[in-house]
């Protein structure tokens, strides 16, 4: 991703113990092994200007606190103390934002006994995001809800239509970003191309994901 002064954020990312190596060859090696042709050599061709950094997340969390009967008065909750997913979504930040300005029209006129109308808009804000990286991360787990393999067909349907149409693919990545309802992908102009596109008969190779 193209950051300031002519500089690229590259992002690798790995699961089922297939990771990014740390050190700079593997890392190249790694993602040499990409579907998308040429993406190493690229890389090669640019200078580094920082050590690779690694990290791992090994759960997701989406705590109710909106459901609870009882809520402490002038107290709430916000951030990853409420909603932690997959950060390969990159939704986290972009999530923690919208949460923090649901909250400006109540807090015009705060008194401390609406701290649980305030929770429950910091947990609304957070519910599509979750449910966008739940549903995804669903590929990987041995029992899927029919809901979550219809919806991955979909998508993988609309991956691939956004590989030739530039209008799926923004609208794909509006939806990614957060500034667009997830509804977008169901207009009938997004439905009718990925209905009509062709996938592969072979699977995609989950290790190179």
């Amino acid at each position: 991703m193209p950051i300031e002064n002519q500089q690229f954020l590259v992002t690798l990312s790995g699961l089922c113990d297939n990771d990014p190596p740390g050190e700079s060859q593997g890392f190249l090696d790694f993602a040499g092994s990409l579907r998308c042709a040429g993406f190493k050599e690229i890389l090669e061709t640019g200078e580094p200007i920082s050590d690779i950094k690694t990290f791992r997340k090994p759960d997701n969390y989406y705590r109710g606190f909106h459901r609870l009967k009882h809520w402490p008065s002038g107290f709430i909750v916000t951030g990853d103390g409420v909603c932690s997913f997959n950060p390969v979504y990159g939704q986290g930040m972009t999530a923690a934002a919208v949460a923090a300005r649901s909250l400006a029209p109540v807090l015009a006129r705060y008194h401390p006994s609406d701290a649980k109308t305030l929770q429950k808009k910091i947990n609304q804000a957070y519910r599509m995001p979750w449910l966008i990286a739940r549903t995804e991360d669903q590929r990987w787990t041995e029992a899927q809800p029919l809901a979550s393999r219809l919806a991955h067909r979909l998508m993988d349907r609309l991956n691939r239509a956004g590989m030739k149409d530039m209008r799926i693919a923004a609208t794909y990545l509006s939806v990614l970003h957060m500034k667009k309802s997830p509804l977008a992908l169901l207009r009938p102009y997004a439905l009718v191309k990925a209905l009509t596109t062709h996938l592969p008969s072979s699977s995609p190779n989950r290790s190179s994901r």
